[in-house]
């Protein structure tokens, strides 16, 4: 370790020197403030310790510690007064200025190395402390990384499960297009009038725009984010939601729409609110299973801060203690391997990550309902 000595007094420099020397100090001297405060500046953080004489000419050892003290060039610098004063009230005015101790003249060898000690100690501990506060924020920050990493991992992985459940309905559905699609070829080798021909080709039109839709809409909601818009219109996404999920509401639910007429651009790619309406429209159809009269309200509307959408079932709503630990990953309500318990948080994490909110509750009906608030899409991300 490296210590200043300053002390206008000769004799209790060389005393100082030798002893600190012996002990294994590299020492710097200084004969007044001034010179004590020039070392500080042109050493920077290389003085470990400094033993500074309260009364020296240019400037005295107090102004030199408020010095030191108020420089953050000099965090970890501890620093030792050195004085003839031996009233509490001078030591007290000499730590109020910052030193971290003192030491009284006359003094002994023994004395002065414990003061040493003790202030090689404290920097010693003071160092080890800084060292792992920077290793822990260095680790934190790390941890934060790989957490948002898993995050879309596991968003993704939801969201492809979700594509899973609904993979088979979505297939039943694109066999009617393609089916009339190969009718269409069979009766088109037979043809023989132009308008036959027009009629076939114009049917072979729509069921291949049918097919090419329901593949858009399948192969957008199992795409990662960022591969697509950063807005979507929520009119349409709702509708591609519904349109998706028909399989599952078939026979289960009667879904009810009251969507605005107004255009609601909001700020989230169109495969991640449609995630979002899917599996809380999956959701309501297990909540509602059973019942011959099972609804799902499904209402979009402008909102002072963009767009508001409402998912209402006419199920047994929500108790009190699955409502505080809803949003929680892995938490689910439902039989062991018929859910991920992902879904409601990887739900929480999309609209959070949007700048949006969602709130669950129970409507007055009894059933469970969930309002989402998104905001509305920047100007420039509507941009060509």
């Amino acid at each position: 370790m490296r210590i200043l000595v300053a002390d206008d007094d000769s004799t209790t420099i060389a005393i100082l020197r030798a002893s600190l020397a012996s002990w294994g100090f590299d020492v710097v001297c200084a004969v007044n403030g001034r010179e004590a405060w020039e070392v500080l500046r042109a050493d920077g953080n290389g003085i470990d310790i400094a033993i500074i004489d309260w009364m020296m000419p240019e400037m005295d050892g107090l102004e030199v510690i408020r010095l030191l003290k108020d420089t953050k060039q000099f965090p970890d610098t501890y620093a030792i007064l050195l004085t003839c004063r031996q009233e509490t009230e001078d030591v007290v005015t000499g730590l109020e200025c910052g030193a971290d101790d003192y030491i009284s003249k006359p003094f002994s060898k023994a004395e002065l190395r414990s003061r040493i000690e003790v202030g090689a100690r404290m920097l010693r501990y003071e160092r080890s402390l800084l060292k792992q506060r920077s290793e822990l924020e260095r680790y934190a920050a790390r941890m934060e990384e790989l957490a948002e990493t898993r995050a879309e991992q596991l968003a993704h992985v939801e969201r492809l499960s979700t594509v899973g459940v609904l993979s088979a309905g979505v297939a039943r559905r694109l066999r009617a297009p393609l089916t009339g699609l190969v009718d269409v070829m069979a009766r088109l080798q037979e043809s023989s009038t132009p308008d036959s021909v027009e009629a076939l080709l114009a049917r072979a039109n729509e069921e291949l725009r049918t097919a090419l839709r329901l593949i858009d809409v399948v192969s957008r909601l199992g795409a990662q984010e960022g591969d697509g818009p950063e807005f979507c219109d929520l009119a349409g996404a709702i509708r591609s939601a519904i349109g998706l999920c028909a399989d599952v509401f078939a026979g289960a639910l009667c879904v009810e729409q009251h969507v605005s007429a107004q255009t609601l651009l909001v700020a989230a790619a169109p495969q991640e609110v449609e995630q979002v309406l899917m599996n809380l429209f999956v959701n309501a159809v297990d909540a509602t299973r059973g019942r011959d009269d099972a609804a799902l309200t499904v209402r979009a509307e402008p909102a002072r801060d963009g767009a508001r959408v409402t998912i209402e079932d006419n199920g047994p709503g929500f108790q009190p203690e699955v409502l505080k630990r809803m949003w929680t990953p892995f938490f689910t309500t439902k039989q062991e391997g018929a859910g991920t318990g992902l879904g409601l948080a990887v739900v929480h994490a999309i609209v959070q990550g949007r700048g949006g909110r969602i709130e669950a509750d129970n409507a007055p009906t009894g059933g469970a309902r969930f309002t989402i608030w998104l905001p509305p899409a920047a100007a420039d991300s509507l941009r060509p």
